[in-house]
């Protein structure tokens, strides 16, 4: 990855840049507004400089981590794995 950093034509990148290049790979599974937001939770703008990757990232798995969480939560309740659960479930 290091090696990709360095050889960004810029000092910024985008929500494809994060999602597209095989260094991010591994975040292409999430949706490209959870991108965004990490984006702009972490970065001026709507463009990540190259000094604040590091907080990006973190970012982006803390959001991925949180929806395995939430889909693992959820299939626990799922007994009959419908992908539905009941209200009084979900309380």
């Amino acid at each position: 990855m290091q090696y990709f950093i360095q050889t960004l034509e810029t000092n910024f990148m985008n929500k494809e840049t994060l999602q597209t290049n095989e260094p991010f790979y591994w975040y292409s599974c999430l949706h490209v507004f959870q991108i965004e937001e990490s984006i702009k939770y972490t970065c001026i703008g709507d463009t990540c400089e190259k000094s604040e990757l590091y907080d990006v990232l973190q970012e982006m798995d803390r959001r991925y981590y949180l929806i395995q969480d939430f889909r693992w939560e959820f299939s626990l309740l799922d007994e009959q794995k419908v992908n539905t659960i009941s209200e009084e479930k979900a309380k």
